[in-house]
């Protein structure tokens, strides 16, 4: 699980304590729910999950679709507003 830090997701964090994770393409809902307890001890509200698909690639020889490449998947955490993660604090 990496965090992601960019403008939008420091926003969400702020306005509404949600905590933005890139994480495997294997992963679940529940599975990533309790990694996220065990590493920061926080129980999340909620979890969503955003596939983001990357593109693919021909075959020169065929000029036939090939494999995906650059696939993502995205966790969204919703925290209590009490709580709160060292990682989006903008100081």
């Amino acid at each position: 699980m990496n965090p992601v830090l960019t403008e939008k997701t420091i926003k969400l964090y702020q306005d509404f304590r949600v905590c933005t994770f890139e994480v495997s393409l294997k992963d679940n809902k529940s599975s990533l729910r309790y990694a996220f307890y065990k590493k920061y001890g926080i129980r999340p509200i909620s979890v969503n999950i955003i596939n983001r698909l990357g593109k693919f690639k021909r075959d020169k020889k065929n000029l036939r679709k090939g494999r995906i490449v650059g696939s993502k998947k995205i966790a969204l955490f919703k925290i209590d507003k009490n709580k709160s993660l060292n990682l989006f604090e903008v100081k």
